[in-house]
């Protein structure tokens, strides 16, 4: 006896079904390495996976919480962040429309290059408004600030300019009287202002010419009023990165006697 073909599988399921069990994957991978992983979830939410929790992972989901205060700041929204059975962590946030600004840099015209570190300089300006009482992570705790001095001493919190200035001191490599010209140019640190620390073209979301928000707030901290501008400095300055950061650098408003300190001070790591 032959089986009656009936277009449903041993599941119910039909030929349509069938096709679209197949083929229909609303979850795509994004990018990744063994520190972890993003994926898109249809077009309205992103998730970040990570395989073993640590207390810093926490932070962005914990500025995306502290963003969704203020509306008018174009960032993602937590919806959720757990540690699952395995002590892996994830993050799930919403998903912002658009492409990375490194995707459409090629295909924007000199305006719309400015016009965008136009409305980044804006949204930092924002950032700047929300301060805090000392250097520190979101939630008040440790602070690492390896994008000017690259000591693992250095992570605060600091409250105030003395207490970061001495701990600068403290991981010197100079004689003592080098040490103290050098420390007698510490630059004013205050306000501490809400910072994202990664502005790179590929935490920028574009579309048609215009910004449309800010990911990957993993970085953020209250950092010195300066440390926007120093980090576009450091970071990346040749390709279309480059070209990108010094846009934004001539918005962000000048420190260069911030940026020659820091300088010595790196260079004095290896004297």
């Amino acid at each position: 006896m032959t089986d009656t073909y009936t277009g449903f599988d041993k599941c119910g399921c039909s030929l349509e079904e069938q096709s679209l069990r197949r083929w229909f994957n609303p979850i795509k991978f994004i990018r990744g390495s063994r520190a972890g992983g993003v994926w898109t979830i249809s077009t309205d939410l992103v998730l970040k996976g990570y395989p073993k929790f640590a207390d810093h992972l926490k932070n962005e989901a914990q500025a995306l919480e502290l963003l969704a205060a203020y509306p008018y700041i174009p960032a993602p929204r937590a919806v959720r962040d757990w540690v699952d059975q395995s002590g892996s962590y994830f993050l799930l946030q919403t998903r912002l429309d658009g492409k990375t600004l490194n995707s459409a840099w090629p295909s924007l015209s000199a305006d719309q290059k400015a016009t965008i570190a136009d409305q980044v300089a804006a949204v930092c300006k924002q950032l700047h408004a929300i301060t805090s009482p000392s250097i520190q992570s979101i939630d008040g705790g440790a602070c690492p600030l390896y994008s000017v001095f690259d000591y693992a001493n250095l992570q605060g919190p600091f409250h105030s300019d003395s207490q970061f200035r001495d701990a600068v001191s403290r991981g010197l490599a100079l004689p003592q009287k080098e040490k103290d010209d050098l420390m007698k140019r510490f630059p004013v640190c205050t306000p501490y202002v809400l910072t994202h620390g990664d502005l790179n073209t590929g935490n920028i979301m574009v579309k048609d010419g215009q910004l449309v928000g800010i990911i990957d707030w993993e970085s953020a901290a209250y950092c010195p009023v300066w440390y926007e501008y120093l980090v576009n400095t450091w970071d990346c300055t040749t390709g279309e990165d480059g070209e990108w950061r010094e846009l934004l650098r001539q918005r962000l408003g000048r420190h260069e006697d911030v940026k020659t300190f820091w300088m010595d001070v790196r260079k004095s790591q290896w004297y």
